[in-house]
């Protein structure tokens, strides 16, 4: 079915309609077109898949309120892209689907159980939702999330006093330590946080097996948590000096198998 793009070129004051056959998987009618500058996806579009992959130019994008998927690279490349709103209707953002938007600066997300990955934003700078002081966070007062956050500065003091749940932090690769605060409740995925020494706030409930699998310097953890749930086999664990309460470590010790331990200290 073809469905009617609107397109604005460089140095033009007009939209160009397009017409796009969106049933395909993979579209390449935008792809490397280097003279797109703005872009309206119409409404009806459900699906995108690489629609504007290498269009190092596109500026602005309007996404309609009935789509579903950003799929795999559609955005991967547009250097120019500063900021998107993704409709509250999107579901999932698949793998590279902004990478290496440089310029990326801001992304307003409503959907607080939309789905991505570690390389949905990779290569960005920095990623911005709803704000909260300083700060910018995904969700309300009541249900703050730190979503997606990458910068060589990022550190201790930037997790705001009410962000409850980290769904996907970069921190700073340079960090020696990281303490997560007490306020924090869930953890999914930390990125590549180069902290050696991890330290978790004793409000911390879930941990992600996913959440440690890039953390490849880290050689101490210290849990003060004592309510705490660790969900699947994590990965990137491995010859840990563990500090934690003898209890905790009971009930969680099949998570802390041998291989991954090297001193466990109890707290």
């Amino acid at each position: 079915m073809e469905m009617i793009f609107k397109i604005k070129r460089i140095n033009s004051n007009e939209y160009e309609p397009i017409a796009v056959d969106v049933d395909k998987y993979v579209v390449n009618t935008f792809k490397n077109d280097e003279t797109i500058e703005e872009v309206i996806v119409p409404e009806g579009v459900k699906v995108i898949n690489g629609l504007f992959y290498g269009c190092k130019n596109l500026k602005i994008v309007k996404l309609p309120e009935t789509l579903e998927k950003i799929g795999d690279e559609t955005f991967k490349k547009c250097k120019k892209l500063e900021e998107i709103t993704i409709p509250n209707s999107v579901n999932t953002i698949g793998t590279y689907a902004f990478h290496h938007c440089t310029r990326l600066k801001k992304v307003v997300i409503t959907n607080e159980n939309l789905k991505f990955n570690s390389t949905t934003f990779q290569d960005t700078s920095t990623l911005l939702t709803n704000k909260y002081g300083t700060y910018e966070y995904m969700g309300t007062l009541e249900k703050p999330y730190l979503w997606m956050v990458k910068s060589h500065s990022f550190s201790n003091d930037d997790i705001h006093k009410d962000c409850k749940h980290i769904l996907c932090g970069f921190f700073s690769q340079y960090l020696e330590k990281l303490t997560i605060p007490d306020n924090v409740e869930t953890i999914s995925i930390l990125g590549y946080c180069g902290a050696k020494h991890l330290i978790l706030g004793s409000g911390l409930r879930k941990i992600d097996s996913s959440c440690f699998e890039h953390c490849e310097n880290l050689n101490e953890l210290t849990i003060y948590s004592k309510n705490l749930v660790f969900k699947g086999e994590p990965y990137g664990l491995h010859n840990l000096t563990l500090n934690i309460y003898k209890e905790e470590y009971e009930i969680n010790k099949d998570f802390f198998v041998s291989e991954r331990i090297k001193t466990i200290n109890y707290l």
